[in-house]
């Protein structure tokens, strides 16, 4: 039986797996949802095509992130 899909997430490979795996699926740890706020913050403007195949440059980015201003004093 063939996957029914929203049709904007047929371009690629990685889309679908987007879809299929993870869109709509409840999240409650606060990493993850940060690392998802992220790319919603990061998408304005852009297609989410582009974020999506950009995930792993925004995660290693981010990686390091805890929530405390880490700069100079």
């Amino acid at each position: 039986m063939k996957k029914i899909r929203c049709p904007y997430f047929e371009l690629n490979d990685m889309e679908r797996a987007y879809h299929d795996k993870e869109w709509g699926t409840p999240c409650r740890n606060d990493r993850k949802l940060f690392e998802y706020l992220m790319y919603v913050v990061l998408q304005c403007g852009l297609s989410w095509d582009t974020i999506i195949q950009k995930r792993a440059a925004i995660r290693t980015a981010f990686e390091r992130f805890d929530g405390r201003f880490q700069g100079r004093r």
